[in-house]
């Protein structure tokens, strides 16, 4: 059996944290500077393969010992060259065969690219959220048109010029709508 855990890189504190482990509700720091298992993958952003506790890292022996692991893989999670983390498989059986070291390598790379879908959705939502508030309390008027000179948004202010009670009463109208 395996037992797999993912450490995100943090870019306010500049270190990798294991999400929740188990033992407690908090994100575990994990050194990435060290010359074992971890920081190798990291620097090289290559998968590497540990057969030896003594090779995991300080961290990463602590986990192996409560798993009972005997090997650990570690693949980074790399998408559009960052590396966002590091995939910690740990083996209690039989190790890997170089079809499933493939797989992972591939799972790595898929949730890099989510979880890098996920911070540009958080983004959008947070850019899309000022701009509201911005069309919702500038007193200047502010709208857009598409090519048909029709309003796509318009902000209360505008809305108030135009003479319509609610903005989506302008949506698809032009300005000869309200002449």
């Amino acid at each position: 059996g395996q037992m797999a855990f993912v450490a995100l890189w943090d870019d306010q504190q500049k270190m990798l944290l294991i999400q929740d482990t188990g033992k407690t509700n908090e994100n575990q720091p994990l050194p990435s500077d060290r010359d074992d298992a971890i920081g190798r993958a990291w620097r090289t952003k290559t998968p590497v393969a540990a057969m030896k506790i003594v090779e995991f890292g300080p961290v990463c022996e602590g986990l192996a010992t409560r798993a009972g692991a005997r090997a650990l893989y570690v693949v980074p999670m790399t998408f559009a060259d960052q590396t966002l983390g590091l995939l910690l498989v740990f083996l209690r059986g039989a190790l890997f065969v170089q079809d499933d070291l493939d797989v992972l390598r591939l799972l790595g790379g898929q949730k890099a690219r989510t979880l890098r879908y996920l911070d540009l959705i958080g983004r959008l939502k947070l850019e899309q959220a000022l701009m509201q508030a911005l069309m919702n309390n500038i007193p200047d008027t502010i709208y857009f048109k598409d090519t048909g000179s029709r309003f796509t948004r318009i902000n209360p202010a505008q809305a108030r010029v135009l003479g319509v009670e609610k903005v989506e009463e302008a949506i698809g109208k032009t300005d000869l709508d309200f002449q």
